[in-house]
């Protein structure tokens, strides 16, 4: 492993099955290239956060992930975070923690966008809302990432 120091953010939009749609930022940050993988491969981490509209209100999911992308696919998992404020000026708040998956694919050309895929489900009941988990489609152009390093 050689180190592939990068940053690439996105701005994300989609549809959440059973809420509605979804929209949101992700930030990877690329740590280490993969040899003797084809196609290169990356290691690294990612930051999501993104809201869910659900029937007359908003809940708010951050996620953390360990991902491993290249230029055609994406594959992260790790944990989340679930929010949701409500009552009088949304002084009360209901959480959830759980796991976190996403999954996306492209082609090597910059100008397509990616197709993705993932999911949240919380460990403990999440009383906010009708869904025992939340399984979303979303898309997003990438863009050619920030290198910290010189290659």
């Amino acid at each position: 492993m050689q180190p592939n120091l990068y940053i690439s953010p996105t701005v994300t939009i989609g549809y959440t099955f059973n809420s509605g749609f979804n929209y949101g930022i992700d930030i990877t940050f690329g740590l280490v290239k993969i040899q003797n993988f084809i196609p290169e491969t990356t290691a690294g981490i990612s930051l999501q956060y993104y809201f869910v509209n659900y029937e007359y209100s908003q809940h708010g999911i951050t996620a953390f992930n360990v991902i491993a992308e290249s230029e055609i696919f994406r594959l992260g998992i790790g944990g989340a975070n679930i929010n949701k404020k409500w009552g009088f000026h949304n002084r009360n708040k209901n959480s959830a923690f759980g796991t976190s998956l996403d999954f996306g694919l492209s082609t090597p050309n910059f100008k397509t966008p990616w197709l993705g895929f993932k999911t949240f489900v919380p460990r403990e009941q999440w009383e906010a809302c009708l869904n025992p988990y939340y399984i979303s489609v979303y898309t997003y152009f990438k863009y050619e990432p920030i290198y910290l390093n010189n290659e």
